[in-house]
C-alpha cells in the first residue's frame, strides 16, 4: 500500500535494474540538500526564544539526507506560542542536527500529543515558506497549558469528508491527508487525497472525475503500463529457479496485480498501488501518471 510516501522504501538490486537513475533525480537530491543546509544556517542565526507547543500526531522523526554528515531530528508542533505571545495554530517544525545516537536520546521523550516547553531559535518567516525553529534544549515535557490542552482535545474529534459519488473519507492528522477505503472497479483500495483542507480535497476529487467515471479502463491501462515496465524485471531477476518458475506472459503478470491504493495530488498527479501477487516478494507495484496525460511509468516500492 502507498501511503503518501511516508514510509522509507527498501530498494532491491532488481528495483534499480528496473528503473533508470537519471541526472534529474541527482539534481533533485542535490537541491534538497542545499535547501536543507540553507534553512539550517538561517535557523542558527535566528533569535533564541522559549516555545511551548503541542506535538502533533506525527510526533518526531530522525532522518538523514545522502551527502550530509549528521542526521536531523524533526519535531512537528501542531500549535504553539513563542514566549508569552498568542497561540499559533499553524504547524511549526523543530529541527536539530547531531549524531544519530544523540538525536535518538533527545527524541525519546518527545511523544505525539505531548505539550512541551523548549528553547529554540525561531525563523517563523524564511525563504522556504516553512515555519521552523532550531531546537536547542528541551526544558519541560507534559506542560500544563489550558489553551494547548483544549487544542489537544479538539484534535481528538474525528473530521470526516463526504465526497459525492465516492464515499466518506476521514482526515488523518498524522499524514495531513483525507483518506478512506472506497469501492473501485472490483477492488476496495485506500483512497488518499493529498490535502488537509476540506474544500481543496473536494476540488481534487472533482479534478479526478475521469478516474472515477471509468475505473475499469484506468485499472486496465495501469496494469498494462506495469507490465510494460516491470515484466522483463520479473522474468530476468525474480523467477524462482528452485521452484521451476517459468517466465510470465504479460496477461499473467497483469492478472496477478491487485489494486490496493489510489493517491491523488492537487496538481493532478495520480498513482495506483498494486499488491504484487508475490511476483516481487510482496513489494508494491506503483504506477504513476497524471489525470490529463494518463499513465507514465511504473516501479517497485516498499
Amino acid at each position: 500500500m502507498i501511503v503518501a510516501n511516508i514510509s522509507a522504501c527498501q530498494t532491491t538490486e532488481a528495483t534499480f535494474k528496473g528503473r533508470m537513475m537519471t541526472s534529474s533525480s541527482d539534481d533533485f537530491f542535490r537541491k534538497q540538500r542545499e535547501d536543507s543546509d540553507r534553512l539550517y544556517r538561517t535557523l542558527q542565526a535566528s533569535p533564541r526564544v522559549e516555545i511551548t507547543g503541542l506535538i502533533g500526531d506525527m510526533g518526531s522523526t530522525v532522518v538523514w539526507l545522502a551527502g550530509q554528515e549528521q542526521s536531523t531530528l524533526k519535531v512537528s508542533l501542531d500549535s504553539w506560542r513563542a514566549e508569552a505571545g498568542p497561540l499559533q495554530t499553524r504547524e511549526l517544525t523543530l529541527y536539530r542536527r547531531d549524531r544519530e545516537a544523540v538525536l535518538n536520546q533527545l527524541q525519546r521523550p518527545l511523544k505525539p500529543r505531548l505539550i512541551v516547553r523548549v528553547h529554540a531559535r525561531l525563523a517563523d518567516a524564511n525563504f522556504s515558506g516553512e515555519h521552523a525553529a532550531l531546537l536547542e534544549r528541551v526544558i519541560e515535557t507534559d506542560v500544563a497549558d489550558s489553551e494547548l490542552q483544549h487544542r489537544r482535545e479538539i484534535n481528538q474529534i474525528p473530521v470526516t469528508l463526504k465526497v459525492p459519488g465516492i464515499g466518506t473519507l476521514e482526515f488523518d492528522r498524522r499524514l495531513k491527508v483525507f483518506m478512506g477505503t472506497i469501492k473501485y472497479a472490483k477492488a476496495r483500495p485506500l483512497l488518499i487525497l493529498f490535502s488537509s483542507d476540506e474544500r481543496e480535497s473536494l476540488r481534487i476529487a472533482s479534478l479526478a472525475k475521469p478516474v472515477f467515471e471509468n475505473p475499469k479502463a484506468w485499472v486496465a491501462q495501469a496494469t498494462s503500463v506495469a507490465a510494460r515496465d516491470l515484466l522483463s524485471v520479473k522474468n530476468q531477476y525474480w523467477l524462482d529457479a528452485d521452484e521451476g518458475e517459468k517466465p510470465l506472459t504479460a496477461a499473467a503478470f497483469m492478472k496477478n496485480l491487485k489494486l490496493d491504493g489510489i493517491s491523488i495530488h492537487p496538481d493532478g498527479e495520480i498513482s495506483f498501488g498494486f499488491e504484487d501477487g508475490e511476483m516481487f516478494g510482496s513489494h508494491t507495484v506503483e504506477v504513476r501518471g497524471t489525470i490529463a496525460r494518463g499513465w507514465v511509468d511504473a516501479s517497485l516500492e516498499g
